[in-house]
C-alpha cells in the first residue's frame, strides 16, 4: 500500500487537505497526526485548514464522503441501467459498497479504524448520511419519477444504514444485498414495481405472457391478472419513440395494428402510466427501452 502523502501538483486547497488526510488514514497515523502536520503536507496553514473544514472530524468526514461519492457515480449508473427495478438497483449499489468496504483501502481502515476512525460511520455519521442519502433520493426520483420525494427519501435513508450496518458487522454481500432489495421492495408503490414488469420478471416469463395473449402480433383476449395485462401495455409502448408527440389519429393507427378496440388500449396506455395527454397530443411517459 503506498504511504505517498506529497500533494498532488495542480490541485486546489481543498483537494490537497483532502489527499493528505486520506494518505495520513492510509498509513495508519490519523490518530496521531495534528492540524497542523496535516496542513503542512498540504503546503497551507493550520489556519487555511480550519477555514476550509472547521475540524480534524470535518476534513475526514469530507475524505470520506468524496470516497464515497466515486462509488456512487458507478450507482448512478446502475440506476440508469435499471430504471425500470430500482429495488434491484439499490440491491446491486448495496453489494458493491459491500465489496469496496472489503476491498477499497480507505474504507477498510474507517471499519476496521480506531476510536478516531470509526465514528465517521457509526455515532457522528450524519454528514456522511446527509450528502449520500441526498443523491440516491434525487438520483431515484429521476429514475423512478412515480415516487413521492418522501418514499425516495425514507429508501435512500432505510438502504444506507442498512449498508453501513452490513459493512460494519460483515456478513456475505450476495446475502445482504438481497435483503436490502426486498426492504426497499416493499417501501416502492406498486405501480413504480409493475409499470416496468417486464424486465423483472424475466424474458421468458415477458415471451410467454406475448405469446398467450398476442399471437401473430395482436391482441387476441385481455389477460385477468393485472400484471400480464402491463407486459402486454409495455410491449406496445414500445412501439412509440420517448420523446415524440403524437396526435390522437397518429396514436389510433398504430394501436389499430394491435386491436379492434384502440379507444380501450388508448385508456389504458394512460391510465397505467404508459402515455401521458394534453388533450390534443399524446406522448410515451413510461415503459421500459432497449439499452
Amino acid at each position: 500500500m503506498s504511504t505517498d502523502i506529497r500533494p498532488r501538483e495542480g490541485t486546489g486547497v481543498r483537494e490537497r487537505l483532502m489527499d493528505a488526510a486520506r494518505a495520513e488514514v492510509l498509513a495508519g497515523r490519523w490518530g496521531e497526526r495534528r492540524m497542523i502536520d496535516v496542513a503542512a503536507t498540504a503546503g497551507v496553514s493550520r489556519q487555511t485548514l480550519y477555514n476550509v473544514f472547521g475540524s480534524k472530524e470535518g476534513l475526514l468526514q469530507a475524505v470520506v464522503v468524496r470516497e464515497v461519492t466515486t462509488l456512487l457515480d458507478t450507482a448512478e449508473a446502475m440506476l440508469e441501467a435499471d430504471g425500470h427495478n430500482p429495488a434491484h438497483a439499490v440491491s446491486r449499489t448495496t453489494r458493491m459498497v459491500l465489496l469496496a468496504a472489503r476491498d477499497n483501502p480507505l474504507l477498510l481502515a474507517l471499519v476496521t479504524g480506531d476510536e478516531q476512525l470509526l465514528p465517521v460511520l457509526t455515532t457522528r455519521s450524519a454528514p456522511l448520511l446527509d450528502a449520500l442519502r441526498e443523491r440516491i433520493a434525487r438520483t431515484l426520483a429521476v429514475h423512478c419519477p412515480q415516487v413521492l420525494p418522501d418514499t425516495a427519501d425514507a429508501v435512500a435513508d432505510v438502504s444506507l444504514r442498512l449498508t453501513v450496518s452490513y459493512a460494519l458487522q460483515p456478513v456475505d454481500p450476495d446475502q445482504a444485498a438481497r435483503r436490502v432489495e426486498m426492504v426497499v421492495h416493499g417501501m416502492l408503490p406498486v405501480d413504480c414495481q409493475e409499470a416496468r414488469v417486464s424486465e423483472r420478471r424475466g424474458r421468458t416469463e415477458r415471451a410467454e405472457v406475448l405469446r398467450a395473449y398476442m399471437p401473430g402480433g395482436r391482441i387476441t383476449s385481455v389477460p385477468v391478472r393485472r400484471p400480464d395485462r402491463l407486459v402486454l401495455l409495455d410491449h406496445i409502448a414500445r412501439a412509440f419513440e420517448p420523446g415524440v408527440r403524437y396526435t390522437e389519429e397518429q396514436l389510433n393507427a398504430v394501436l389499430r395494428g394491435y386491436s379492434a378496440d384502440h379507444v380501450v388500449l388508448r385508456r389504458s396506455l394512460v391510465d397505467e402510466g404508459f402515455m401521458e395527454s394534453d388533450r390534443t397530443h399524446y406522448w410515451r411517459c413510461g415503459g421500459t427501452v432497449d439499452l
